[in-house]
């Protein structure tokens, strides 16, 4: 618990110190304190004031402009996929993605991405699908209504192999489709990075690009400029909306 000898011990800024410093003494109320420190300035208020979320977006808690990432353009293939792994390795950033007109061969592992389970999703429902085919065909013929058809077994398999070919396959697809749009957090109307005109001339063209994006935990906006221009990114841009743009996103 705090005591009379604590203002040193908390070590918060000077302006604080000084609002609240006739409150310890008692010559002032707690009101007139309150009031005291609202009229700090926002940049002068000690870390924890802060929203830690807003500060994220904001690239650091300093900057009153909406970022939401910072972009830059490299050369070629090559270049992209060196540049994807430094960024990793020696930036030590995990919330990145990397955009080409065209796949590019190990970018997945530069980028430390793992194997997809979509895999596993699509092997996993199908199997469901080819059990649930077996099931069905076996409750109609042997259960539910069993006839006689010359003198055949009432479940008898390879008269039921295409109908469960085709539900394992259907399944599959239907999980293929509907799994890569969930792990890819789709649909999605709309993109940080179409923020940039110069990504949206470019990016589906010839261009390659890294974004670093602001809610990754080491995002300083000057830092990350720094970082990619010296890894070789050119047409450095810091990825934020404009007025208009934060209104139609309802952001104020």
């Amino acid at each position: 618990m705090a005591t009379l000898n604590s203002v040193e011990t908390l070590k918060i800024d000077e302006h604080v110190q000084k609002a609240v410093e006739p409150l310890i003494l008692g010559n002032l109320s707690f009101n007139d304190v309150t009031e005291s420190v609202s009229e700090v300035p926002e940049n002068k208020m000690p870390k924890g004031w802060h929203d830690e979320k807003k500060d994220k977006r904001l690239g650091g808690g300093e900057s009153d402009q909406y970022v939401e990432g910072v972009i830059a353009e490299f050369d070629n293939p090559s270049s992209l996929l060196e540049a994807a792994k430094s960024v990793r390795v020696l930036g030590g950033y995990s919330r990145y993605d990397c955009y080409s007109p065209f796949p590019i061969h190990g970018m997945d592992t530069a980028m430390g991405l793992g194997q997809s389970p979509l895999g596993f999703i699509v092997a996993l429902v199908g199997s469901i699908g080819l059990a649930g085919a077996v099931l069905m065909e076996w409750w109609m013929s042997a259960i539910d209504y069993p006839l006689v058809y010359s003198g055949k077994p009432l479940f008898s398999l390879p008269a039921f192999i295409p109908v469960i070919f085709e539900l394992t396959v259907l399944t599959s697809a239907f999980a293929a489709v509907f799994g890569l749009l969930l792990l890819n957090n789709l649909p999605r109307f709309h993109h940080p990075v179409f923020y940039s005109d110069y990504f949206v001339k470019k990016g589906s063209n010839d261009g390659f690009f890294i974004a670093v994006y602001a809610w990754d935990k080491k995002f300083e906006i000057d830092e990350v400029v720094s970082f990619l221009k010296k890894i070789g990114g050119k047409n450095v841009e810091i990825i934020q909306p404009t007025e208009e743009d934060l209104k139609q996103i309802g952001v104020k």
